[in-house]
């Protein structure tokens, strides 16, 4: 692997001393017991689109395994899109529903799909943690290949689906909407208003009622989101500085390849997530862990580490939740 971009090589060291500690906790936990499976440390990672989160998963899993001595598996919410013909069948009942016009926002992911994968890289775990795995003990990773049907996306077919094979120390969960939990009706009719009546955000040009489908949709993601041990959180100083990040990615793809999306296509692209920005990005700075009964507000504080960030992808806040 190639030296990381000065701007993620910064974040490692801290990254890994927020994660090593929780991650000695976590193994001592099962080395102490013998009632409970032990089970991969699950990290989740959260960042605006552009903002570096993919390559700076990457990275951390290389440091952790050449420097740790840790085995990481590393997955991507991207490749729990549903298949295109299901995305297009969605839009096609709800052609007026503006999340749905694009794969990407709550509601185009399959998340039993992701509840499934969960569930059957804590059971191969367990199995060969105490010593009854065997040579089928494997975890088909889902993929989504993301060039199909013009660029719209399809999920590449089950029997190509990479296979990896435990026992993994860490597992990696990546995404842009990664962390988001949903509001209640009230809070998303009060942000509507605001911003509607305001004229300002994105939140206000949208219809209420797709809105709170895009909120009651979220709500199925909670159930991933409550496995992670730990959360890993990069926060734009500014969330319109997205626009722009996303512009320098395609300015890159036509580079490489000659062709993309012109700056307009990008900023109606982009136009397409902020309303989720603006409803959740405010609860997730608050913390992940801040609703769980089941550890100490000392115990909260040390499982979500939110790195802000500016426009030059640089750290200028650290902050554990």
């Amino acid at each position: 692997m190639s030296s990381p971009p000065t701007q993620i090589h910064d974040k490692i060291p801290l990254i890994t001393s927020f994660l090593l500690p929780l991650l000695t906790t976590h193994k001592t936990k099962f080395a102490t017991t013998t009632t409970k499976p032990p089970t991969p440390f699950f990290l989740g990672i959260s960042g605006p689109q552009g903002s570096g989160k993919t390559s700076l998963s990457a990275h951390l899993s290389h440091h952790l395994t050449t420097t740790h001595n840790l085995t990481v598996l590393t997955l991507s919410i991207d490749d729990l899109y549903l298949p295109y013909s299901t995305l297009t069948a969605l839009s096609a009942q709800n052609p007026t529903n503006p999340f749905l016009r694009n794969r990407g926002n709550p509601g185009t992911h399959d998340i039993p799909l992701g509840a499934q994968l969960f569930e059957n890289i804590d059971g191969v775990s367990s199995r060969v943690g105490f010593g009854e795995g065997s040579d089928g003990d494997i975890v088909h990773i889902p993929s989504y290949d993301k060039s199909r049907h013009g660029g719209k996306g399809d999920r590449v077919d089950p029997g190509l689906w990479k296979s990896e094979r435990p026992p993994w120390d860490v597992v990696v969960f990546e995404g842009w909407c990664v962390g988001f939990t949903p509001l209640s009706e009230e809070e998303v009719e009060e942000k509507w208003r605001v911003s509607r009546d305001s004229g300002t955000g994105t939140v206000g040009r949208c219809e209420l009622k797709d809105l709170l489908w895009l909120n009651e949709m979220l709500k199925g993601y909670v159930a991933l989101w409550e496995r992670f041990d730990a959360f890993l959180q990069l926060d734009a100083e500014d969330i319109s500085y997205v626009y722009d990040w996303r512009k320098q990615q395609e300015h890159g793809l036509i580079a490489e390849k000659g062709m993309g999306m012109t700056d307009e296509q990008v900023t109606a692209f982009v136009d397409s997530y902020m309303p989720a920005y603006e409803l959740y990005l405010d609860g997730l700075r608050e913390g992940l862990f801040k609703n769980d009964k089941t550890v100490s507000n000392e115990g909260r504080a040390r499982k979500h580490l939110k790195i802000v960030i500016g426009k030059d992808r640089n750290a200028v806040e650290i902050v554990t939740l």
